[in-house]
């Protein structure tokens, strides 16, 4: 990352200056997607990063110029996609963020129905009509987490990068929701069980490592149960050493 990348607000200028200089500094300066695009994708996998359409289009994989957000939000939504995702170096902006600025323009069209959809009416009448837009939407918790999250990261970029400075602090109400794995609920242990391994099971691998005789039943009948432990950390398996087993203070580390 380049320090042209890095945009910072003038504190002689207005709000409307300062968005108006942001919108630039992304379209003019930084290169990242086709800005012209309705629909961004990824250049070397083709996959989607962002759509800017609205919530009702259906359509949204073959945007047309009547699906998409009304301008001046269009461009400054665009601006902050591809500022954020030339900052991070990320490939996809995600379904939160998307849906989470498509919230943000309902709610401003709701909130000041007689103006055209723009960011700087952002305030805290248009923040709780997004947080009831989000309730009203999904319904699921992990879903709301993630989505209040994305809304508190525009909140947050805005207040942070000077544009909106007087907007107010707005937290996450929706909790993040415990993984299956841990949660305690009839449904999630009904869940875990048709996953765990059962004891016959786990005793039969232990039997597989006593009576493997080859060095590569050995290895595979006792990887299998050091990922029993740790299953995400497959990748780390062609790294292991011989006897890379350490005992220390009772516990074996790796």
């Amino acid at each position: 990352m380049t320090n042209i990348a890095n945009f910072t607000s003038r504190a002689d200028l207005s709000a409307q200056e300062n968005m108006k200089v942001f919108v630039s500094h992304c379209r003019d300066e930084l290169a990242l997607y086709d800005w012209s695009k309705y629909q961004w994708k990824h250049t070397r996998t083709g996959k989607n990063v962002a759509t800017f359409t609205r919530y009702d289009v259906w359509a949204a994989n073959y945007p047309s110029p009547n699906d998409v957000f009304l301008e001046p939000f269009l461009s400054q939504v665009k601006a902050y996609v591809r500022y954020k995702q030339t900052i991070s170096e990320s490939t996809a902006m995600g379904g939160a963020s998307s849906a989470a600025i498509k919230i943000l323009y309902d709610a401003i069209q709701v909130v000041h129905e007689h103006r055209t959809p723009d960011l700087l009416a952002l305030d805290g009448t248009v923040q709780q009509k997004s947080s009831e837009i989000l309730v009203e939407r999904y319904g699921e918790p992990s879903v709301r987490y993630r989505v209040g999250a994305a809304l508190a990261r525009i909140y947050d970029f805005f207040r942070g990068k000077g544009i909106l400075p007087s907007l107010p602090h707005w937290g996450n109400p929706h909790p993040r929701d415990k993984p299956k794995a841990t949660r305690t609920d009839p449904d999630s242990l009904e869940w875990q069980s048709q996953r765990l391994p059962t004891l016959d099971q786990i005793t039969a691998l232990a039997d597989c490592f006593a009576r493997a005789e080859s060095l590569e039943d050995q290895f595979w009948s006792s990887v299998i149960v050091l990922l029993m432990f740790a299953p995400s950390r497959a990748g780390e398996l062609p790294s292991l050493a011989i006897d890379c087993l350490i005992e220390r203070d009772g516990h074996l580390y790796v």
